[in-house]
């Protein structure tokens, strides 16, 4: 669980809830009203599941800002979508910039999972992460429920750059024949590249 202080810091990272099954997640404000999250949160074959605004994203230190989703576009060929939202109240622009990621290195994911009691607490989870073919990256960061849509920032000398979000379970360890690595996860690589607004 983060510290306080990382709490306020993570504060753009905010959690999606939905009525559909498997349709709750997290979510990363990159600017006033655009949030980056999974596709696949909201989308089933290609098709919208309902209408946006039965979607809720909520941010801040403790969650207390609602967010309404106005419109949902999904990225071309990556498991990403951009939300447009409209919040109650101003909400802090993100502290962090969006860049690629390197072959392999260093990351952080920040994100919401189901065992969180209280459900308002972040969770990071400190990793190592290898670039794969396709745009994706595999890293092994313990990305539980909850997880699907959350950021994950590589460290570019100390600096988090936002790179990727979570896409979900990916192949095993020996795949890739790192049988030290015991989770992995593969994630759609967000690249300024794709022409995020925000980034």
């Amino acid at each position: 669980m983060l510290e306080p202080w990382e709490q306020e810091e993570y504060a753009a990272v905010g959690r999606i809830t939905s009525p559909y099954p498997g349709g709750s997640g997290t979510g990363t404000l990159i600017a006033q009203d655009t949030v980056l999250t999974a596709a696949h949160l909201f989308f089933d074959d290609g098709v919208l599941r309902g209408a946006p605004e039965r979607f809720t994203f909520s941010v801040g230190a403790s969650l207390a800002e609602r967010c309404a989703v106005r419109s949902v576009h999904r990225l071309a060929a990556i498991d990403a979508a951009l939300l447009r939202v409209r919040c109650e109240g101003k909400v802090a622009a993100p502290a962090w910039r969006c860049g690629a990621a390197q072959a392999s290195g260093a990351a952080l994911l920040v994100g919401f999972h189901a065992d969180v009691a209280a459900g308002t607490a972040r969770r990071i989870e400190r990793c190592r992460y290898r670039r794969l073919p396709s745009a994706l990256l595999l890293a092994s960061c313990d990305a539980r429920a909850m997880a699907s849509g959350a950021p994950l920032f590589v460290l570019d000398g100390g600096q988090p750059l936002l790179a990727a979000v979570v896409r979900g379970v990916g192949m095993p360890a020996d795949a890739l024949g790192v049988p030290d690595w015991r989770r992995r996860y593969l994630v759609a690589s967000t690249l300024p590249g794709n022409g995020l607004a925000g980034c």
